[in-house]
């Protein structure tokens, strides 16, 4: 979104219910953790563009992003327990064969 005018500049779908999101400046990907899933979005001068999204547990809304080793991580609880998980950040596909 253009902040000055409140146009819309690009958009991209993800999954349904985000509460947070988390971005890697370097990889310029955008995680957002949705109801059940994390989607990912590959942001670029031409716009974004959705990579898909992985399951998640159920009630995991709170993502940060680690810049240093690009790691995703999620905070979730069930009526007993809270826990962490760590996802592999997303790293672009190779292109040629050696």
């Amino acid at each position: 979104m253009d902040l000055q005018t409140g146009n819309i500049i690009a958009s991209a779908d993800i999954g349904p219910g985000v509460d947070h999101i988390a971005f890697d400046s370097e990889k310029q990907v955008l995680y957002s953790a949705c109801e059940g899933t994390i989607s990912i979005t590959k942001v670029s001068d031409a716009g974004l563009e959705s990579l898909g999204s992985v399951k998640s547990p159920r009630g995991a809304h709170s993502i940060i992003l680690v810049p240093s080793t690009h790691d995703v991580w999620i905070s979730y609880a069930d009526k007993k327990h809270s826990y962490f998980q760590k996802f592999k950040s997303y790293d672009e596909p190779k292109t040629g064969a050696l």
